[in-house]
């Protein structure tokens, strides 16, 4: 898979959080994943934090999306920076990226961005899933 192909699969992600379409960003975790953790839960709480800390709108949300891959191309290389449990399924014949979904707030908005989203894509049967993700204070 090319640097294009993932950031159109990064960018097409944001959009689902962009526009709430939780059951299909669902699909797109692992299984193990959606076992251990709860995605929408998380990105909620982050977005939630900031317009808390801007003091903004409760009706505030990101409209738009940035995509960024990281130039890691193994799994050894980023898995030092985990902070918590990976899918066991990762490896680095699955591997295919770790990139960055930020979310960015309106022009009108006062901050720049609600969070940002690593997230580490892996292959499962010709499909490409999030296996691991942190939710990081935008940069």
């Amino acid at each position: 898979m090319n640097e294009k192909q993932v950031l159109e699969e990064l960018n097409g992600l944001g959009s689902l959080i962009v526009n709430k379409e939780w059951h299909a960003l669902d699909t797109k975790l692992s299984q193990w994943l959606r076992d251990q953790e709860n995605f929408k839960e998380d990105i909620l709480t982050s977005i939630n934090e900031m317009i808390d800390d801007w003091a903004l709108s409760s009706s505030s949300w990101p409209s738009a999306v940035e995509p960024d891959i990281n130039p890691i191309t193994e799994l050894d290389e980023v898995s030092e920076y985990f902070s918590k449990k990976v899918d066991p399924n990762l490896n680095n014949e699955n591997f295919v990226a770790w990139g960055c979904i930020q979310l960015v707030a309106d022009e009108e908005e006062e901050l720049d961005a609600y969070a940002d989203i690593w997230v580490l894509l892996y292959n499962e049967h010709d499909e490409l899933k999030i296996g691991y993700y942190e939710i990081e204070y935008p940069d």
